[in-house]
C-alpha cells in the first residue's frame, strides 16, 4: 500500500469510494460520534449504504456505551443497513464485520484474531473495535448502524491510562504508514460480500469462517455479563452469534453478550 495516511482530498476520494454497497459517504473532520450521526440521518430517512466517516470523534463509543479513544490516524466510520429479515438475525452481522476487518488486515501480511464477539486483535492487542445499534419495525429493523473503529495509524503511545498497553495499531505492527483509502476500500469489498451472503440465507456457513479466525473457542474464558461472572471453557457459537461454553461446575450455558476476557490473560 501507498504510504500515506489521511488523503489531502477528502472530496475526491468520496467520490471514489461511493460504488457498491457504499452509495454515500458524509464526512466530518470531527464528530461526537459516527454512530449517533449515522442514527440522525437513519430516523431521517438516509438510504442503506450511507456511511459517516470522520477524521476523529469526541465522544466515540464502544459496547456497553464505553468511551473509544478516536485521535487522528484511524478509521471511524459507521454504515446504515436496511436489512428485511427478523431483527433477532442481526446479531450475526457485528461478527460478519470484524471478519471483514480480519481479512483486511490480513491483506497488509499480518495475522491478526478475533476475540468473541467482535474484538479484532494482533498479538493479544486490540486494534479493532465494532458496536451495533438498531431500531425495531414491525417485522424488521426499521435500521441497523454499524460502527467501525480500527486503529491504522494512531499512536497507542498517546492513548490514556492502560490503554496504551492493551492496544496496538497497524502502523506500529508494519513499521510504517497504511492507507486509509486503499484500507476502506478492501474492507468494504469483504463487507459487501460477507453481506450479500447473510441475505442470501448463508449465515451459518459465514458464522464457520468467522470460528476459523477466533482465538476464543477452546481456551478458559471468564464473562462478565450484568448480571454475574461467569467461568469456563469456550466450545462454540451458535446459529445467532452466541456463545457456548461449558462452566467449572459442568454446565452448558449460552452467553448472549458480555465481556470476553482469557483465564490466562488475567
Amino acid at each position: 500500500m501507498r504510504e500515506r495516511v489521511f488523503p489531502s482530498d477528502p472530496g475526491a476520494m468520496i467520490q471514489r469510494l461511493q460504488r457498491g454497497l457504499v452509495k454515500k459517504i458524509v464526512f466530518f473532520d470531527e464528530v461526537s460520534s459516527t454512530n449517533a450521526e449515522a442514527k440522525y440521518l437513519a430516523q431521517n430517512g438516509a438510504m442503506e449504504g450511507t456511511v459517516v466517516l470522520a477524521k476523529t470523534q469526541l465522544h466515540g463509543r464502544g459496547r456497553y456505551d464505553r468511551h473509544w479513544e478516536s485521535p487522528k490516524g484511524g478509521l471511524y466510520l459507521s454504515v446504515i443497513l436496511r436489512p428485511r429479515i427478523p431483527l433477532e438475525t442481526t446479531t450475526v452481522l457485528p461478527l460478519l464485520v470484524s471478519l471483514a476487518v480480519a481479512k483486511t488486515i490480513q491483506t497488509l501480511g499480518i495475522q491478526p484474531t478475533i476475540k468473541w464477539p467482535n474484538d479484532v486483535r494482533i498479538k493479544q492487542k486490540k486494534v479493532s473495535g465494532i458496536l451495533l445499534e438498531s431500531e425495531a419495525g414491525p417485522t424488521s429493523p426499521s435500521y441497523v448502524v454499524l460502527g467501525v473503529g480500527v486503529n491504522l495509524n494512531v499512536d497507542v503511545t498517546t492513548l490514556p491510562g492502560d490503554l496504551s498497553l492493551s492496544a496496538t495499531s497497524l502502523s506500529k505492527e508494519l513499521k510504517k504508514p497504511v492507507d486509509y483509502e486503499q484500507f476502506f476500500g478492501i474492507f468494504f469489498l469483504f463487507f459487501e460480500e460477507y453481506y450479500a451472503r447473510f441475505l442470501h440465507g448463508e449465515s451459518e456457513m459465514l458464522l464457520r469462517e468467522w470460528s476459523l479466525w477466533s482465538d476464543t473457542l477452546g481456551k478458559q474464558v471468564e464473562i462478565q455479563t450484568t448480571k454475574e461472572t461467569i467461568r469456563g471453557k469456550a466450545i462454540s457459537i451458535d446459529s445467532s452469534g452466541f456463545l457456548q461454553i461449558v462452566t467449572d461446575h459442568d454446565v452448558h450455558r449460552t452467553i448472549t453478550s458480555g465481556d470476553c476476557r482469557y483465564v490466562e490473560e488475567l
